[in-house]
């Protein structure tokens, strides 16, 4: 694939008034110990062992599969949720694109979200629908259905 930007930014997806269609920042208000990036930093590889999730609170971040830039994270959204579920690999590297706040969230904080807030565990459901359209929409502006 060549470089060019075929994603179709998730933080660009909003409803009829101009809101995020999932907002997970109302979950980490108070962050216990937030992770502060520099625009450029590197927050982890794609391949490396991951043990934690994070949530936007600030700033913005690239997903890079395979050296291309496919995406970009903003303030609201999570990334890593699978490394959580599924216990697999960093499937893309995130790199900070402007200065960034982040919330982590370990194995043990993401069950007890789940099971002391239900809606959480919706709310997760929702953004990984939503990137499941994301993707679809991507994929047929690559390669249109035939009519």
């Amino acid at each position: 694939m060549n470089n060019e930007k075929w994603y179709l930014p998730l933080h660009s997806r909003r409803d009829k008034v101009g809101t995020l269609v999932t907002d997970l920042s109302k979950y980490f208000r108070n962050p216990r110990d937030p992770v502060d990036l520099e625009p450029g930093a590197v927050l982890f590889q794609q391949g490396d062992a991951g043990d934690s999730m994070y949530a936007v609170l600030e700033g913005e971040l690239d997903v890079i599969i395979d050296g291309t830039v496919v995406d970009h994270i903003a303030p609201g959204r999570i990334f890593g949720e699978m490394a959580l579920v599924e216990h697999s690999p960093r499937s893309a590297t995130m790199r900070a694109s402007s200065a960034c706040r982040l919330a982590r969230v370990d194995q043990r904080q993401f069950l007890f979200m789940v099971h002391e807030t239900p809606t959480f565990a919706l709310d997760v459901m929702k953004e990984l629908i939503e990137r499941l359209h994301h993707l679809h929409q991507a994929a047929q502006a690559i390669d249109p259905p035939e009519a």
